[in-house]
């Protein structure tokens, strides 16, 4: 919020004329870039539209040696790993392994203290209890050495994993991964639970059982815990699995749903918001406190009772998470520079609390991100190195780093274990590596390529008008909604006035009213950007972005919005309702954007004036608290425009955005420079400074 621009989506020629022939259509707006031969399994994506599991690599190998099993009476663990994924996948291999191919199995999942992935203990001690088949899920395409260890004490392996294959691939007697270069399989974004599946039903269909379709809603719920890409063949998955979410055969999963998703309404649909939102944080909640074990034990109790016993636990567990993370926040709040390992100015910051569990360290990460609104690494002591000073850590990015991974691959070689996305990593790493990896990771920052210098998403414009419970119902064809997939975002203009205040037990939230130019009332929610609360009440609105929804309750229904940004403006440019087409309203509001978003020269000059007369040195971050130094309040750059006698005032409208970028291209071009304080210092004009040195100040100055 406040430090990104947006620009309107691009829809076609022929969408544009036909919306203004026939009248405004939500629904061809969300689907317009949709191809047509792609439309109906979009629209409809069912069990026509799942892949054939005999394409994945060693399938038949793999069956086979289960069947061998099964026919030998052989012992057949099932391992797997601690988070949701790992839990769901194996849940569904040993249910099917025990319950539908009779074979005598036992399951087992690490600890995080354990580490992840098969280790040779693990191994002895499934050997002892004379296990002859190990069948990995959502885990072992890196474990080549342990396989091989298992190999000399005559365990079979069999990999099912989903995650990136390395050189070295493991000598298993099947190694079913899509990702594998040999891989015939049509979708190489399975999750690890979804390959199990495929597995279990390839076993099957070679035997002729039938009715795997219970397993559905456990693949769903991983696929989306995953964060898999909500596209082709798992869009198919997901949607498989919320139609027939209460047929799941888990009495655990089942008395989890009921508990969270339906508690208040039995008769409501679910969505896969609920299942991000409800389903997977309980999931994950045992492992990231150190009782992973209890979230399997959940799903695969053998009654009704023992389940409601196992979730009642799993809660107490989810609530001492809360509790645990709250005291780590506030602490860290009392005292950052107790926790702190490099300077706040830097382009990412990185926190060390020992003795913070590892299990939430990506938690805190993602709270301090949101406060911070840069990158942020949290580290914390591994207390399974004896002989070494060793930190686990876990890292959370912005929207304005390209790749976080790409930013941490400089310091490989001084990690442990490394691995990620784009957007979240974790390694560990001796101590003494840490100060070579900061520096490191922040001279990658500092780099042009790292960042992007505005960053920049696109949304459709809908008239305020069209804000309406119907036009939010027919979103209802995007969904399931997810990663690959996200809720469209809209952008609409005619905004009078926009009041705030923070609401929940804790205001964790912020309340909008929208007083929109036809006289009518919209209210929103944001519950990540607390901290322009009080830049929100400074705002002159011209425009909201928003994603919207249907809530619905015991029957009745209504309009859910979720404020994603306020644009700053001219608010006197709205046309009202009917008197232009939609066409000319997307041309008037691209322009609308344009101004908002885009500098001037003059502009430019107009904020130099402003800053040099704060002084040499002033603390511009104080703004967000609703004071700069001295006693000029947080509406003095508006009211200095308004009486500076300018050509700019009535049209020039002083932004936040803009505020921040220009302190940017001035800072990049050498005018001005920022401290590790965060105070602004006017810097000795040498004659060689040049806005063009900006990169901020290319690509959004017109000249």
């Amino acid at each position: 919020m406040f430090d990104k621009q947006y620009t309107l989506k691009r829809i076609d020629d022929g969408t544009l004329d036909a919306l203004s022939k026939s009248g405004f259509d939500i629904r061809k707006l969300v689907l317009s870039d949709i191809p047509a031969d792609s439309l109906q399994e979009f629209l409809d994506p069912g069990e026509e539209y799942l892949c054939d599991p005999f394409l994945l690599p060693d399938i038949d190998a793999g069956v086979d040696r289960v069947l061998e099993a099964a026919e030998n009476d052989e012992l057949v663990a099932v391992f797997g790993d601690y988070d949701c994924d790992g839990i769901c996948a194996t849940a569904v291999m040993y249910d099917f392994m025990s319950s539908d191919l009779s074979v005598r199995t036992v399951r087992r999942i690490p600890e995080r203290s354990e580490g992840y992935g098969l280790s040779c203990g693990i191994i002895d001690e499934l050997y002892a209890l004379g296990v002859t088949l190990i069948i990995t899920v959502d885990c072992g395409i890196s474990c080549a050495g342990e396989v091989a260890y298992a190999h000399t004490l005559g365990i079979d392996v069999v990999i099912t994993d989903h995650h990136d294959v390395p050189e070295n691939i493991p000598g298993a007697v099947a190694v079913i991964d899509p990702k594998r270069e040999d891989s015939e399989y049509p979708n190489r974004n399975l999750c690890g639970c979804a390959v199990a599946y495929k597995f279990c039903l390839a076993v099957a269909y070679t035997v002729g059982i039938e009715g795997l379709g219970k397993y559905l809603p456990v693949v769903m719920t991983a696929t989306i815990g995953d964060v898999m890409k909500l596209v082709g063949e798992n869009r198919s998955l997901v949607q498989l699995g919320l139609r027939n979410i209460k047929n799941s055969c888990f009495f655990g999963f089942n008395a989890l749903v009921n508990e969270t998703v339906f508690r208040n309404d039995p008769d409501r649909e679910i969505t896969s918001k609920d299942v991000s939102y409800f389903l997977v944080p309980r999931i994950n909640a045992p492992g990231r406190m150190g009782n992973a074990a209890l979230a399997l034990d959940l799903m695969l109790a053998p009654d009704v009772n023992t389940a409601e016993d196992r979730l009642r636990e799993m809660g107490e567990l989810n609530d001492r998470r809360k509790l645990l993370e709250e005291e780590i926040v506030k602490n860290y709040r009392a005292n950052p520079g107790r926790y702190e390992r490099n300077k706040r100015s830097d382009p990412i910051l990185f926190v060390q609390g020992d003795g913070w569990p590892h299990g939430i360290t990506g938690i805190i990460a993602a709270r301090i991100l949101d406060e911070m609104g840069k990158p942020v690494c949290v580290m914390s002591r591994d207390e399974t190195f004896e002989d070494a000073d060793v930190v686990k850590a876990s890292v959370r990015s912005t929207d304005t780093v390209k790749s976080i991974v790409n930013v941490f691959s400089s310091c490989k070689e001084l990690c442990l274990k490394f691995g990620g996305h784009t957007k979240a990593l974790g390694f560990s790493a001796e101590s003494r590596n840490i100060p070579a990896i900061i520096e490191r990771c922040v001279a990658a920052l500092n780099e042009k390529d790292s960042v992007m210098a505005v960053p920049c998403s696109e949304a459709i414009y809908i008239p305020s008008w069209a804000i309406t419970v119907e036009n939010a119902e027919k979103l209802s064809v995007l969904d399931p909604t997810g990663e690959g997939n996200q809720p469209p975002l809209f952008i609409t203009d005619g905004i009078l006035s926009v009041d705030t205040r923070l609401v929940g037990e804790k205001s964790n939230a912020i309340r909008f009213e929208i007083r929109l130019a036809n006289g009518e009332y919209v209210n929103g929610i944001n519950f990540k950007d607390l901290r322009f609360a009080n830049m929100i009440k400074a705002s002159r609105a011209c425009g909201v972005v928003f994603n919207m929804s249907v809530n619905t309750f015991k029957g009745k229904k209504s309009l859910s919005i979720n404020v994603v940004d306020v644009v700053e403006g001219n608010q006197e440019a709205y046309v009202l309702p009917g008197e232009e087409s939609y066409p000319a309203a997307v041309e008037r509001v691209s322009e609308m954007l344009a101004g908002a978003y885009r500098f001037t020269i003059p502009e430019l000059r107009f904020y130099y004036r402003y800053f040099a007369g704060l002084g040499g040195e002033f603390d511009f971050a104080a703004l967000y608290g609703g004071k700069l130094s001295g006693s000029r309040q947080s509406g003095g750059l508006q009211n200095g425009s308004m009486q500076s006698g300018s050509a700019f005032s009535g049209n020039f409208i002083p932004s936040w955005y803009k505020i921040k970028y220009a302190l940017e291209i001035f800072c990049q071009s050498g005018y001005i420079s920022k401290g590790d304080d965060g105070k602004y210092t006017f810097l000795p004009l040498k004659g060689t400074e040049k806005l063009s040195d900006s990169r901020v100040y290319s690509e959004i100055v017109n000249e």
